[in-house]
């Protein structure tokens, strides 16, 4: 989905104030590099490649955007939120909708029309930094349901509750 943020991107005001960065890498990245030249933005596109760890990314950042086709739980949606990063990404994301409470610690974009859906997210986030201070910080006690503290307990819990039905089934 990588074209989709690069073509939303595009077609922002004042998107030359700005400067889109691209984290992983893999076959397409030639095509994306002539995409950002076809569009007029290859000034203002870094293909940073394979970051590890990303966290130092992801904290100079601004703004997180997730253009995924398909996206299950997804893990770097939760590091940028864990990081206060407000966050972008499409309601027809399964994991990322389960997640992202719309404009409340993050924004779940149209996915039906995902690049002018994008568009609209990024330039609402752009023109508004109230807003994204308040999604980032909402973002972060979202996080927090998905440490790993957290999650070991849960799994704790659900296999003692697995345990009790077994022993009262036997």
């Amino acid at each position: 989905g990588v074209d989709r943020i690069m073509e939303a991107f595009a077609r922002l005001q004042d998107a030359d104030r700005w400067r889109l960065h691209i984290v992983g890498d893999g076959s397409l990245r030639n095509t994306l590099e002539k995409l950002a030249d076809d569009r007029g933005i290859a000034n203002q596109v870094a293909f940073l490649g394979w970051q590890s760890p990303v966290w130092c990314q992801l904290q100079r950042t601004s703004i997180f955007v997730l253009p995924s086709h398909y996206e299950g739980f997804s893990s770097a949606l939760i590091e940028a939120m864990a990081l206060g990063v407000p966050s972008i990404a499409l309601d027809t994301q399964i994991g990322s909708a389960a997640v992202i409470e719309h404009a409340c610690n993050g924004w779940l974009a149209d996915g039906d029309d995902a690049v002018e859906g994008l568009r609209s997210a990024m330039q609402a986030m752009i023109d508004d930094t109230a807003m994204r201070l308040r999604l980032g910080i909402a973002a972060t006690k979202v996080a927090n349901q998905y440490s790993v503290q957290r999650s070991v307990h849960k799994l704790t819990r659900l296999a003692e509750v697995d345990l009790r039905r077994r022993d009262a089934k036997t």
